[in-house]
């Protein structure tokens, strides 16, 4: 399980999703304050995401963790942010 927030200069509402290398792909929503909660099989994982808040160019603009995230079946990850350059 993986719990965290998109960030920009404050906690933003968007969408997040968690890619695997082979292509598998899981996403969720986030509530106003930006937090979000993805129960996910053991692996490895590329988290991205979008807020309605964050656009350049007329559109969303991508967020990203900073680095890939490694699930396990007994450690939940907590804290992890994905986070939106404003532009």
């Amino acid at each position: 399980m993986i719990v965290g927030r998109v960030v920009g200069a404050v906690p933003l509402p968007g969408t997040v999703v968690a890619r695997t290398p082979a292509g598998g792909q899981f996403t969720t929503t986030t509530g106003k304050n930006g937090r979000f909660q993805l129960s996910l099989p053991p692996g490895a994982y590329r988290l991205t995401g979008h807020s309605p808040q964050v656009m350049g160019d007329g559109q969303q603009e991508l967020c990203s963790a900073a680095r890939t995230i490694h699930v396990t079946r007994r450690v939940p990850l907590h804290n992890v942010w994905v986070i939106c350059s404003i532009p």
